[in-house]
């Protein structure tokens, strides 16, 4: 849509690496994602709260990093129409 409009788009790969210098942070991404999984799935409550407890004791011990795929994108519009 941007392109057909003349915009010059480019989308840069800016994945986040994320440890336990950020605990509240992944902490809350890791439960996000559990309850996302239940939500899909209720049968999947037991395994992804064992899921999730384990995780959290690897980032409390340092044990764990995540990374989270990530997209920039840049968008510079292209010449004004002329009349």
């Amino acid at each position: 849509m941007l392109r057909a409009a003349g915009a010059q788009v480019e989308m840069i790969a800016t994945d986040w690496d994320l440890d336990s210098a950020n605990t509240e942070f992944v902490e809350r991404y890791l439960s996000d994602r559990a309850q996302a999984a239940v939500e899909q799935d209720p049968s999947m409550r037991e395994d992804a709260a064992e899921w999730l407890r384990r995780r959290s004791g690897q980032l409390r011990a340092g044990d764990l990093t995540v990374r989270v795929g990530h997209l920039d994108i840049a968008c510079v519009p292209g010449s004004a129409p002329t009349a």
